[in-house]
């Protein structure tokens, strides 16, 4: 997933959902305790409300460009070692070890 932006963008505007959550939830706080005559309270929680909100935007914002980036430029496996005659991610030699194997049967 680290080498991959599409499901980290993917997982980053997951975080930035779930700040933003957050952040609605301090604006309903916020406001039940202005109705409550608690304006000191009330202003935290606003001041609160507003930053969480701009941290889950940020969030969001990275999450999509990411999401972007990873769909126009998907990632591609390694090209395989031709001179060796081996696939990406196999053990070197794996490839003739195996062919010894099927001329023995």
């Amino acid at each position: 997933m680290r080498n991959d932006p599409k499901p980290r963008g993917q997982a980053l505007n997951g975080v930035g959902a779930s700040v933003n959550f957050v952040a609605s939830v301090l604006n309903r706080r916020s406001d039940r305790r202005l109705a409550e005559g608690d304006a000191e309270a009330a202003g935290g929680l606003k001041i609160a409300a507003i930053v969480f909100g701009a941290l889950a935007n940020a969030a969001s914002m990275v999450g999509n460009a990411d999401t972007a980036h990873g769909e126009a430029w998907p990632v591609t496996a390694p090209p395989a070692d031709e001179e060796r005659g081996e696939a990406p991610g196999e053990q070197p030699g794996a490839i003739a070890v195996q062919d010894r194997a099927l001329a023995a049967t």
